[in-house]
């Protein structure tokens, strides 16, 4: 049986696959998105995980099973034991760690006490959860392969109303103003009218299952054009990109780097933060020609990496600090207390490394400057080389990451 998320057209019938999650990834960073999806899957970045990314893939699941459970059962709850037991098996399939268990079993408990609606007593309203649907957008530059699924809709036929909603596990509830102008939830509408397209209204929600927090439902449809037009601008972009990549152009000037939220987002770390091409133009010297813009794009993307190779560092370092705390040591202080104040040495680090120091004259060099703690130098020049093999692998990509 093909899984529904395989797409189910001929590669005739479009020029680009779609979703609102790779749509977004595009305009946040091309560069980012190419190398996620390019052609060659071999030279692929590796995926890259995070506490909330894990903690948001076992509170969705848990709920879209409780939700099958409740819809099959046409009930709005059940036994708790029956709850946490699906909520257990999740966590299993998710491999999570403790920390992320924990913080999940309270975000589920808010939504086990939640009223959700599963149950109807009218027999010509259809409830669902995980909806998977593909449907085709185009117009005369571009055909998209659109795929979206939808946590949760409910509808009736009859009268042509139908309401989605769409969990988030984020702690943050963003302004009523941000959530509608984003094209998500009218994305989802459009998705659900080429399925059903005798459906007259289509009103939508988001629920923040972590505070227990629905918004108010609106309706989608007249938002559904914009979304569209969204769709195909980006999907414009990326066919031409491809195209032009397949004719020979480099792809660090077709798909450019871009400083912002995806360098450091969601509690991501973005995997090319340390051999992102952009990085580049910080090593330019400031003329009188460097534009304001080119300034103050400069300074955003420093910001956002010096953010985000501060968050790798001390999730490299993490594992280390856990260790030397079980070994009864006094270290683990130190090393944290250390570690914010000689992130700046990695940068230096990595190209003194490329050009072939050895590890002897590296921990020199950093005793010089003053460092003396053995174990942060040990740790500096491991992550160092680590980056250097990173270097490697994701700019040139010729070789598959170890």
């Amino acid at each position: 049986m093909n899984s529904p998320l395989k797409c189910p057209f001929p590669k005739s019938d479009y020029d680009v696959k779609g979703s609102y999650s790779r749509m977004l990834q595009h305009g946040r960073c091309p560069h980012l998105f190419w190398n996620k999806y390019r052609p060659d899957k071999e030279n692929r970045v590796p995926g890259v995980t995070s506490v909330p990314m894990v903690r948001g893939r076992v509170v969705h699941a848990t709920a879209n099973q409780v939700a099958k459970v409740c819809i099959k059962r046409n009930v709005d709850g059940i036994d708790p034991d029956e709850a946490w037991g699906i909520f257990g098996d999740c966590v299993v399939d998710e491999r999570a760690s403790p920390e992320v268990t924990a913080e999940s079993s309270k975000i589920v408990a808010e939504f086990l006490s939640s009223h959700h609606g599963f149950a109807v007593d009218d027999p010509d309203v259809i409830t669902e959860t995980e909806t998977v649907i593909w449907w085709i957008v185009s117009d005369e530059h571009v055909r998209v392969a659109m795929v979206a699924k939808i946590d949760f809709c409910r509808y009736d036929l009859t009268t042509g109303e139908a309401v989605i909603v769409d969990y988030k596990t984020s702690p943050r509830v963003p302004k009523t103003a941000e959530l509608e102008r984003g094209n998500q939830l009218p994305i989802y509408a459009d998705a659900l009218l080429h399925k059903h397209p005798e459906l007259k209204k289509v009103n939508g929600a988001f629920d923040f299952v972590a505070k227990d927090h629905q918004t108010q439902e609106r309706d989608l449809l007249p938002d559904v054009p914009r979304a569209r037009k969204w769709v195909l601008h980006v999907a414009r972009q990326i066919h031409a990109g491809f195209a032009a990549v397949k004719t020979g152009k480099d792809p660090e000037g077709v798909f450019p780097a871009e400083p912002g939220d995806a360098c450091y987002a969601y509690g991501m770390i973005c995997p090319l933060v340390f051999v992102c091409p952009y990085r580049k133009r910080l090593e330019l010297p400031v003329t009188d020609e460097t534009s304001d813009e080119e300034m103050l794009e400069r300074i955003v993307y420093r910001d956002a990496l010096q953010r985000a190779e501060k968050a790798a560092f001390k999730q490299r370092t993490a594992g280390r600090v856990k260790a030397v705390t079980a070994g009864g040591k006094t270290a683990s202080h130190e090393l944290v207390k250390d570690t914010d104040y000689h992130f700046d040495r990695l940068k230096g680090l990595e190209w003194l490394l490329a050009k072939g120091y050895t590890n002897e004259e590296l921990a020199l060099r950093l005793k010089l400057d003053g460092l003396h703690n053995q174990d942060i130098l040990d740790e500096l020049i491991q992550y160092g080389a680590a980056r250097v093999t990173s270097h490697t692998t994701l700019v040139i990509g010729k070789a598959k990451k170890q």
